[in-house]
């Protein structure tokens, strides 16, 4: 509805006090609310290692995952962003590792709650897929053509796919 205060927003930054691990949790506003999108104004939080794993990164449970939100999200995001749906009452937790002993890592979400029949706003389902071709590509994505793979699901299942258009993890950050 337009009517009301939709959407409703708060941020979450970096203190450089905080020790690891941040954690923060949203809260629904009520029923008439079905999502949140986080906006990572800021987000370089470790980053991935050459099989593309993260030690380090941000997470998120207590949703229910429809929008396949990866399990980790490392490295350099900035101005990125995912939506989670409520899972009916339950609050979303957001747990962010990182190293607090360089200072490096930081970070600035921006939460934006959306009403469930705000249809302007709300997120789509499966919004993290894979296509066959590298077009349409965002530029803050190091985007390759490869030949062969195996994705793992945010579900735990693997699925195979031959040339197909993924997202590049370079082994150093600069």
């Amino acid at each position: 509805m337009r009517g009301r205060d939709s959407p409703i927003e708060s941020t979450f930054k970096r203190d450089f006090n905080l020790k690891s691990p941040a954690v923060t949790t949203i809260t629904r506003a009520s029923a008439d609310f079905c999502q949140v999108r986080i906006d990572f104004t800021t987000f370089h939080i470790g980053e991935a290692n050459s099989n593309g794993t993260c030690s380090e990164g941000w997470t998120a449970s207590g949703h229910n995952n429809t929008n396949n939100v990866p399990n980790v999200i490392c490295g350099l995001n900035d101005g990125q962003h995912v939506y989670l749906n409520f899972a009916n009452d339950n609050p979303i937790t957001l747990i962010t590792v990182f190293d607090d002993s360089t200072g490096v890592d930081s970070w600035n979400f921006k939460f934006t709650q959306i009403a469930c029949d705000d249809t302007d706003n709300l997120g789509t389902v499966d919004a993290a897929e894979f296509d066959d071709a590298c077009v349409d590509t965002s530029p803050s994505y190091d985007y390759v053509q490869i030949e062969n793979g195996n994705f793992k699901g945010s579900d735990g299942s693997t699925t195979s796919a031959s040339k197909f258009c993924g997202v590049g993890f370079p082994s150093t950050v600069t």
